[in-house]
């Protein structure tokens, strides 16, 4: 956001006939328009269009690369798809985006499970749950990823947890 502003600043240094309010105008209506392929992109999703969903949360973060939100769903409608890879990357620009952002982290692990990284996983969903306490489903994964990899005791430990959330 701060690299845009300052582009839009450079910019109009070079342009002084364009005004402030034009400048702004142009901005919002850019993240306006980003915030409008977002909803479509939900929706689409929602209707089992991932396809279309993804290319939505596309179009969404190429006019505003800084949407942690849209982001996080396009990594959801990824891994959806089969592409857990690139849903890996959506994950981490979220987190990137939203460092506390716990759904990222959850998202990121079961991306991790699915590809057989199981100690990536845990740190994962741990990450999650540090920033949302009450998270039952990554304490559930957790959980399981543990059972995985024979900690078990502190697989048990994180499925007590679940029944305390």
């Amino acid at each position: 956001m701060i690299e845009r502003v300052a582009a839009e600043l450079a910019r109009a240094a070079r342009d002084p006939d364009q005004s402030g309010a034009r400048r702004h105008a142009a901005v919002t209506t850019k993240s306006d328009r980003a915030i409008d392929e977002f909803r479509q992109a939900k929706e689409l999703q929602n209707e089992g269009k991932l396809v279309a969903a993804i290319a939505a949360y596309e179009r969404a973060l190429s006019l505003r690369s800084d949407y942690p939100a849209a982001w996080l769903n396009l990594g959801i409608a990824l891994q959806a798809t089969g592409g857990t890879a690139r849903a890996s990357e959506a994950y981490d620009q979220a987190i990137l985006h939203k460092p506390d952002y716990a759904e990222a982290y959850f998202g990121r692990a079961d991306a991790l499970a699915v590809n057989g990284e199981a100690e990536s996983a845990v740190a994962a969903y741990r990450r999650a749950i540090e920033f949302k306490p009450t998270y039952a489903e990554a304490y559930t994964n957790l959980s399981h990823e543990l059972g995985k990899i024979g900690r078990v005791d502190e697989a048990l430990a994180a499925a007590k947890r679940v029944v305390g959330v």
